[in-house]
Order: structure tokens, then C-alpha cells, then sequence
């Protein structure tokens, strides 16, 4: 068997393109196949995958089809994935090629391996051990830098837009509106449903809404105001606007929605 040896951490591995021309089938099928039975695949030992600067790295290294670099990510099978494939395959000719492969191809690195004092295959697996931990540790690096930015953008986003749904304008209340417009727009909640849950939300945080909206018809009726004017200041967005506290109440609401449904 006359196949291009790859090793990638002194592991001898195949790639897809390998593992489909040895077994006489096609990559599609290699990757189908892989997808399909994926939850039986154990990265590290079945496979490898190499994406970003590593990837580039290796296959800078290992004389490879330059195409391979346009893809995501770089697949490496281990005998025992080599093993799973055969088994997906499950044809004559891929059993017999996967014979082959672990007495001619994996098998190799494992005699000569054994035929090491048993001092040097001690070194070597130390040597194995700490290849893969820095292995391990730049994935976890890796994987801590991409949550750290995440992270970051997402803490960003969200101060943006509170700053921007905490401001006080001139009016306050066309301003509500308008916020709270912007919220119906990106959630598809209706502008009324809106506002009957933060008002809700307001009352849970022991605002009366209903009753201060009482007390008020009731002064105004006293002092002789007439229906249009009590309609008109007795609104729910009204009695908020005349408490300070509720005002404040209500805007981090307002913002918290935003922050939900725009962020």
C-alpha cells in the first residue's frame, strides 16, 4: 500500500482525501458518513480537527493539496477512526484495505515503537503526553479568548444601549413612545402588549397604578376640571410621568426590554 505518511503529533493519522482513495470511495461519502454516525466519533481518538493558524501550519509543513486550506477545518482519522469508517463502508474492499492499513501503515509505528528499550518508550510517551497537553492547552486557550471576546462584545452592547434607553430628554414621555415603538419593531410584540407588560411590571414592584390613577380623577373632578382634561392626564403613562420615582421604575424597564429584545 503505497499511501503519503502523515503524522501529526508523532500520531500516525489519514486524511479524508486518503481514507477515501484507500477505501475506493469518495470524500462526500468519507464526510456523509462521519456526519451521519457523528454522536460515535470521539475527537482525539478517532479524529483530529485542525482549523485557524493550525491548520495552516500543518499542512504548510506536510507538502499537502493547497485547496485543503479553503477548508474550515482539517480532518485527521486515527486507526481507530480509520477502523469506524471501514465500518460505515462496510464493503469487502474497505475491511480488506483497513487490514492492510493497521499491518502496513499504523502498525509500522507501533513495532518500531516495541523495539525500543523500554527506557526509550517511556521517554516517547512522555514526550506523546506533553505534545498533547499543549495541544489541549492552546484549544482551551483558544476557546477562553473566543468567549473572553464574546463576552466583552456582549457587555458592550448592552451598557450601549442602556446608556442610550436611560437618557433624559425634554419630553418623557414622547420619548417612551419612541423607545418603546423600537422594542415592538424588533420583537414583534404589539406596542399595546408592550405596554400592559411593563406597566404590569411596574405594579409588581409596588407601584398602584389603578389607585393613584383614582386618587388623581378624583382631585381633578374636585377642582373642577373637565372630562377632557382628566382623560387626558390620568392616562397610565400620565401618572407615571408625575411620580419621579415611578418615572425612574419604569425607564430601567423600559431599558431591560431593550436590552432583551435589541441587544
Amino acid at each position: 500500500m503505497n499511501l503519503k505518511i502523515v503524522e501529526y503529533n508523532n500520531v500516525r493519522v489519514l486524511t479524508t482525501q486518503q481514507i477515501a482513495e484507500a477505501y475506493d470511495t469518495s470524500t462526500d461519502t468519507i464526510t456523509k458518513n462521519f456526519n451521519r454516525n457523528k454522536d460515535r466519533y470521539a475527537e482525539g481518538k478517532h479524529y483530529i480537527a485542525l482549523e485557524g493558524a493550525e491548520k495552516n501550519d500543518f499542512l504548510d509543513h506536510g507538502q499537502f493539496d493547497r485547496g485543503l486550506k479553503n477548508a474550515k477545518t482539517l480532518y485527521l482519522w486515527t486507526e481507530k477512526g480509520a477502523f469506524l469508517h471501514a465500518k460505515s463502508l462496510n464493503t469487502d474492499k474497505a475491511w480488506e484495505v483497513y487490514d492492510k492499513l493497521v499491518d502496513f501503515y499504523f502498525g509500522v509505528k507501533k513495532t518500531i515503537s516495541e523495539e525500543l528499550s523500554p527506557q526509550m518508550q517511556l521517554l516517547m510517551q512522555m514526550v506523546n503526553t506533553m505534545a498533547q497537553k499543549e495541544l489541549e492547552d492552546k484549544e482551551r486557550d483558544r476557546q477562553i479568548a473566543i468567549a473572553k471576546e464574546a463576552a466583552e462584545k456582549a457587555v458592550q452592547t448592552t451598557e450601549k444601549i442602556k446608556d442610550e434607553f436611560v437618557q433624559t430628554f425634554d419630553n418623557w414621555r414622547d420619548d417612551i413612545n419612541r423607545k418603546v415603538r423600537q422594542i415592538s419593531q424588533n420583537s414583534g410584540i404589539s406596542y399595546q402588549q408592550l405596554f400592559t407588560d411593563m406597566y404590569k411590571e411596574l405594579e409588581r414592584s409596588g407601584y398602584d397604578l389603578a389607585q393613584r390613577q383614582r386618587n388623581k380623577r378624583s382631585r381633578m373632578l374636585s377642582q373642577g376640571c373637565t372630562k377632557s382634561e382628566i382623560d387626558r392626564e390620568t392616562t397610565k403613562i400620565a401618572i407615571v410621568e408625575d411620580d419621579k420615582k415611578a418615572k425612574k421604575i419604569f425607564g430601567d424597564i423600559v431599558a431591560r426590554y431593550a436590552v432583551k429584545y435589541i441587544a
